[in-house]
């Protein structure tokens, strides 16, 4: 009888494990579809992780640039170039403007480069524009996996990083979580995001760069020589900053001279615009109302003064 009993009680819990797992799996699989995905982020408080999505800003900037569209210039950059010439793109339809998030890294930047470099036979010049801040963003558990893995992962792009960088991204954030199932599992799912992220920042802060310019001297280095061997021009320029990163700015400059990248542009600190920080809400971005062309515009001009760039733009 006792025998029995514990058979019986063995049984009901494979059957129980089976009807939860069963259960969970169908869950994550509405997580990742349509309506139900709102639905099930919401439910389980994760919608929040759908906020800043990496893919749903690159990916399209990744293909655009795999597209020959007719355009013989890029213009590549973080968040503060996007915001400040974005309006700009309608005047010149020569010009490809590919500014997307200092979260790429140097790296994700090398790789959209590449991508327009090999589908635009054409090309004649590249346009890199970097808040100093940007240049030293590295494979972090903030928005590291969200901006520099996961749009090159589901765009198969992933690969045009090399074998040394590959290996810090399995060492960072799993070998696993660099394959397109699985990361297209976590990218579609705020419930598999929510969980993956919060697992990982509770297990490293990210990769620790050896210097500031690691990155910089690896990749801009590398599109520097891709852009020679294409004939194409490599510009590389400062974003306007806040008067309110002076001093950080200061800090990043000391080792400049010392870098690869200084020799890409010598006068790259000297060339920065400070614009006045009360523009500024988060001492990075401007605040809205300072967005407007009446603001960006003599701030462009005066950053790019003598520059190839400030020959080839259109202000209106």
């Amino acid at each position: 009888m006792e025998r029995k009993i514990i058979e019986k009680t063995y049984k009901n819990i494979i059957c129980i494990s089976f009807i939860v797992f069963v259960l969970f799996i169908g869950i994550d699989f509405l997580s990742t579809r349509g309506y139900t995905r709102e639905l099930i982020a919401v439910l389980t408080d994760s919608d929040e992780y759908f906020a800043n999505n990496g893919p749903d800003f690159i990916n399209p900037i990744i293909y655009q640039a795999q597209k020959d569209d007719g355009t013989t210039k890029l213009l590549l950059g973080d968040s503060f170039a996007y915001q400040v010439f974005m309006h700009l793109k309608d005047y010149n339809p020569d010009i490809s403007f590919l500014a997307s998030n200092g979260a790429v890294t140097m790296a994700g930047q090398y790789i959209i480069a590449k991508e327009y470099l090999d589908n635009h036979p054409d090309a004649t010049d590249v346009y890199l524009l970097l808040l100093p801040e940007s240049i030293g963003r590295t494979f972090d558990t903030k928005w590291g996996y969200q901006y520099a893995v996961l749009p090159f992962v589901e765009t198969e792009t992933l690969t045009e990083y090399d074998e040394d960088t590959l290996e810090i991204l399995e060492k960072t954030y799993g070998k696993i979580f660099l394959n397109k199932y699985i990361a297209t599992l976590i990218d579609k799912s705020g419930i598999n995001r929510k969980l993956y992220l919060n697992y990982m920042r509770g297990k490293t802060e990210g990769y620790i760069l050896s210097d500031y310019y690691e990155l910089s001297d690896k990749y801009l280095v590398k599109l520097s020589e891709l852009c020679k061997d294409k004939g194409v021009n490599l510009y590389f320029y400062p974003c306007p900053v806040s008067e309110a990163k002076r001093d950080a700015v200061e800090i990043y400059a000391e080792t400049f001279e010392s870098t690869l990248t200084y020799n890409i542009n010598p006068d790259y600190y000297n060339m920065i615009y400070y614009y006045p920080a009360e523009w500024s809400g988060d001492n990075t971005h401007l605040e809205y109302e300072y967005r407007e062309a009446e603001y960006v515009d003599p701030m462009l001009r005066e950053l790019l003064s003598g520059t190839s760039l400030l020959d080839e733009l259109n202000f209106n």
